[in-house]
């Protein structure tokens, strides 16, 4: 049975919250993937969590760094492009998500581990 990115993101946030994470790593993690999710979503990638590759990371890692207006969004903080730190924490946020689907036997291979950690 296959598992759509929603519902690993949905999972991972659950049982973030069960291990006792703080709330603002919760929130962290909340914020930067649903990014994730939108920007799937809207650029008809695969809903299988386990079809996304390592291309389709660097895509979103890219669409991060240079392009404002961000998630569609009229916020005032998505109309201008995101410094290298935000970039980091999406990274951070992605890994740990690709990281638990693996403890979760979900996924074999993580997608990001090609792609290095972005310069802060």
């Amino acid at each position: 049975m296959s598992t759509t990115i929603k519902q690993a993101i949905d999972e991972f946030l659950l049982s973030c919250k069960v291990e006792g994470k703080s709330h603002g790593t919760i929130e962290c993690y909340t914020n930067k993937l649903k990014g994730f999710l939108w920007y799937a979503t809207n650029h008809d990638w695969p809903d299988d969590i386990s079809l996304i590759t390592t291309q389709h990371l660097r895509e979103f890692l890219a669409y991060l760094r240079e392009t404002p207006h961000r998630f569609n969004s009229t916020c005032p903080r998505a109309m201008k492009p995101v410094n290298s730190t935000t970039v980091q924490k999406y990274y951070r946020a992605l890994s740990a998500l690709f990281n638990w689907l693996i403890s979760e036997e979900v996924l074999e291979y993580n997608p990001l581990v090609k792609i290095k950690v972005p310069k802060a």
